[in-house]
């Protein structure tokens, strides 16, 4: 039997499982709201009724209440009540449990004959994190849960670091790497100019790639509208599908609150003019001051009882410190909650945006690295540089409807359209037979029951997605320049306790791709996760999964010499990886005043038909093809630490990667053995906050030598330091005592301190140190 059979196999064992075992069940929150009580029915019959909450007498929802011995039970409910019935002895133990909380144990033959309804209070352990955590199994966790590696970004780190885009913050995540418009997780990806990413960027669980080039846009939506971002490391194609193939990015977006919030934020920053005399003489303009800038007005209202709105506009403009590196866009967000009933809600989010930019895309030389490349080879001639205009439009649509405690369910829409205009030089348009337009839109339906039998859940459902391209630059040896590729999708996921502290996790997703509506390529995906909570303080996880990812439309029908020769192939074939991982976290408390967290982990990723762009002799071109049979091994070890009261907050992440293209035995191209990642905030003085970031990658083992044929030197590589500072204060409260909110914060920071000059992708040199202050004011 192969493996793959195998787990199948095991996943509809655990399902059989947990579909019929247990009878417990949990009344709707109406009849939870009546005068609960505890009745004794028969000799070995009881129902058991009470009331949950904390130390500060808050109700908890979730909470496991069951009989150890057969394991019937239920969950509390969101006012903390929870009424059920079991067979019980008089030796049996009642166990109420929940992640972050210590357990409480009832003997039977002690509270059989009470006749008042049972209250109980369970005590919070400082050491364990509370966060919630969503993107790993499609249902909120608690991160002390999380089965796979993760990590996640608050709002409150995105506002004190006062980012922009989002690939600011990603830079100081251990185990990704960012090379310009690119994403790599724990090596996943070399370079293949944006192209095909093999990251997923999710929106609250909505897939939102480019349709045709099927990358990752980092101003999808306003740094400033996330309530966290949520990281995924390793395959995560069994919950996602396509695109997952390394890992998963899903940015939370912020809930509106109650009370109206007006936010205005404005920043202006300069790149430093280079010292390098060489540079200088070969770009008049290296030696100038170039500035940066932009403006962002956000506001939040309820608007009465039902609806609710988000509003934010921003605008990023940027002189670059490259030659032809210049550009501006102008963006907005709405987001829109409508409350149909108390079961009933619906979200509609959507962004609207216009950008005007020079593209730098390669230089002319190590010599000459801040003026873009010519390329003159035989009959070939082209330049390293782009002007375009164009506009994006996204529509994301979100029903919730609670049927009832332990059923709900979510109907997600999705569209996202853009139009690409190529300019000349002059700013001009080219003509429209230029244009590139594509749409990707779709529909997902997810089902989640919560039987309320040992802390399980079942979460299943279907989506169906459309990508639709229309562009000269995509006409194939077919001679057609409309592209469409219909893809379907059903998944399904179980997640159960079948002995204390034992948490496991199966799912499946099959999908079904229409290749130019052509060929059918599917795929089975499988996971399975397993963790063990051996402490209150320690887990153990061990986690299996499979991703894929079908070719981007800008791979297989590429066909253009405007910068490079490329041409089509009409034969590639989705790309495959398998993931194995082992983990274990554990989170302490130093004189319960500093939190810290240890996560230590072991994994392997196995990738087959990896696409990469070769040069093809035969044609003079480059081509997209499926070469590489690859295997990445590696560790990854992180530290956090914060102190209770926010005052301090430190992390530490290394991560080590032994790659291998198993074809050639040679190391794997762009790819860093080693990354070390440092960055801690502290508070002084009561007014002003410090933090400080460094980054250090090795110097890739190996690059790919195709491009130097045409562009000179693009197979210079380096290492990278780069360290980041930010101070900031809240001027109100620093010269009005009085004022404890902070209305006012001004930042001023300092990205490249050192100045290091390195290369961030071939042949493209990265910023050199910069200097911004921004003003925020919240009223």
């Amino acid at each position: 039997m192969s493996r793959q059979s195998t787990i199948c196999s095991f996943l509809f064992l655990v399902l059989v499982f947990l579909l019929f075992s247990g009878d417990g069940y949990s009344l709707s929150k109406s009849e939870a709201d009546a005068s609960l009580y505890q009745v004794l029915t028969n000799a070995d019959n009881l129902t058991f009724a009470g009331q949950i909450s904390d130390e500060n007498g808050d109700p908890l929802s979730g909470v496991n209440i069951y009989i150890e011995r057969t394991r019937q039970g239920v969950a509390s409910t969101t006012d903390g009540s929870f009424r059920f019935m079991a067979d019980v002895l008089n030796t049996d133990v009642l166990i109420v449990s929940m992640v972050g909380f210590e357990s409480r144990r009832f003997l039977i033959s002690e509270i059989r004959d009470r006749s008042e309804t049972l209250q109980i209070v369970l005590t919070q352990i400082t050491a364990v994190s509370d966060e919630v955590f969503v993107t790993a199994s499609r249902i909120s966790q608690l991160t002390g849960t999380v089965p796979v590696s993760f990590r996640s970004i608050d709002a409150m780190e995105i506002s004190s670091r006062n980012l922009s885009k989002l690939d600011e913050s990603l830079r100081y995540v251990p185990g990704l790497t960012i090379s310009e418009n690119q994403v790599s997780v724990r090596g996943s990806t070399g370079f293949s100019y944006g192209t095909g990413s093999r990251v997923l960027l999710l929106v609250d669980g909505s897939p939102l790639m480019g349709p045709d080039q099927n990358d990752i846009r980092f101003t999808a939506i306003p740094m400033s509208q996330i309530q966290r971002v949520e990281i995924i490391k390793g395959p995560g194609s069994a919950l996602y599908g396509s695109g997952a193939l390394g890992g998963v990015i899903n940015l939370i977006t912020k809930p509106i609150d109650s009370d109206s919030e007006i936010a205005i934020r404005t920043f202006v920053g300069i790149h430093e003019p280079t010292t390098n005399s060489i540079w200088k003489r070969h770009w008049e303009e290296a030696g100038d001051v170039r500035f940066f800038g932009g403006a962002e007005f956000s506001y939040s209202d309820v608007v009465n009882s039902r609806l609710g709105l988000r509003f934010n506009g921003i605008y990023l403009g940027d002189q670059g410190y490259l030659e032809n590196s210049r550009g501006y866009s102008v963006q907005g967000y709405l987001k829109l909650d409508y409350k149909v009933s108390d079961a009933v809600q619906i979200d509609i989010q959507t962004v609207l945006r216009h950008h005007r930019h020079q593209i730098f895309l390669y230089w002319n030389g190590k010599n000459d690295p801040l003026r873009y490349g010519r390329i003159a080879l035989g009959n070939f001639s082209a330049n390293g540089k782009s002007y375009t205009m164009g506009q994006q439009a996204t529509l994301l649509p979100t029903l919730r409807h609670v049927v009832n405690d332990q059923f709900y369910y979510h109907i997600r829409g999705r569209a996202y359209g853009i139009q690409s205009q190529p300019l000349f030089s002059d700013g001009s348009k080219q003509p429209k037979e230029k244009q590139i337009k594509g749409l990707r839109y779709g529909a997902e339906t997810e089902f989640t029951w919560l039987p309320g039998v040992a802390n399980s859940s079942l979460i299943f459902g279907g989506t169906a997605d459309a990508i639709a391209t229309d562009a000269e630059i995509y006409i194939g040896t077919d001679n057609e320049r409309l592209r469409n590729q219909p893809e379907y999708a059903v998944f399904a996921q179980i997640e159960t306790m079948p002995v204390d502290r034992i948490r496991v996790s199966g799912g499946l997703r099959y999908d079904a791709y229409h290749i130019d509506t052509q060929d059918i390529a599917s795929k089975l995906s499988p996971k399975l996760n397993v963790s063990a909570q051996l402490t209150p303080n320690l887990l153990l996880r061990t986690s299996y999964g499979q991703g894929f990812r079908v070719p981007a439309i800008s791979e297989r029908f590429v066909n253009s010499s405007d910068y490079l020769p490329l041409e089509p192939n009409m034969d590639l074939r989705p790309e495959e990886s398998t993931g194995y991982e082992i983990g274990a976290r554990y989170t302490t408390s130093f004189r319960r005043s500093l939190r810290l967290t240890f996560d230590v982990v072991g994994f392997q990723n196995d990738y087959k038909n990896l696409i990469e762009p070769k040069f093809q002799q035969q044609i003079i071109a480059f081509q997209f093809l499926n070469l590489t049979q690859a295997s990445i091994k590696g560790f990854e070890s992180t530290i956090d630490g914060s102190e209770v009261s926010g005052k301090y907050n430190f992390t530490f992440g290394y991560t080590f990667l032994d790659h291998e293209d198993v074809n050639s035995n040679k190391p794997l191209s762009y790819r860093s053995d080693h990354q070390f990642i440092a960055g801690g905030s502290l508070s002084l003085f009561k007014h002003f906050q410090v933090g400080v970031d460094y980054q250090y990658l090795s110097e890739p083992e190996k690059v790919d030598t195709d491009f130097s044929i045409f562009i000179q030197d693009a197979s210079e590589s380096n290492d990278k330091h780069v360290v980041d500072l930010r101070v900031s204060s809240k001027l109100d409260q620093l010269f009005f005592r009085n004022n404890e909110n902070g209305n006012v914060t001004v930042t001023l920071k300092v990205m490249n301190l050192l100045n290091y000059y390195y290369i961030e992708r071939p042949a493209y040199m990265a910023r050199p140190r910069t200097y911004e202050i921004s003003v925020q004011v919240r009223l």
